[in-house]
């Protein structure tokens, strides 16, 4: 079931991994992701997420759902 958010009145932040294939550079991220949810970030709510890796290309669709979802 889709929410009924009043959009105007709330802020989202989005957050790109773009180079989750690189260790150090996911071992960094995660310890973001931690700090976001201790600061009252909530992964599907407030906060949106998107990755890439070397294997693993963006994927265009997939975020114009997630911006038709949560930001429109």
């Amino acid at each position: 079931m889709k929410k009924d958010i009043d959009r105007n009145r709330k802020t989202f932040y989005w957050e790109h991994f773009g180079l989750a294939s690189d260790k150090d550079y996911s071992e960094t991220n995660l310890e973001k992701l931690l700090r976001y949810e201790k600061s009252g970030l909530v992964l599907g709510d407030n906060l949106i997420v998107s990755f890439e890796s070397a294997g693993i290309s963006f994927d265009v669709k997939l975020i114009e759902e997630k911006i038709k979802t949560y930001l429109l």
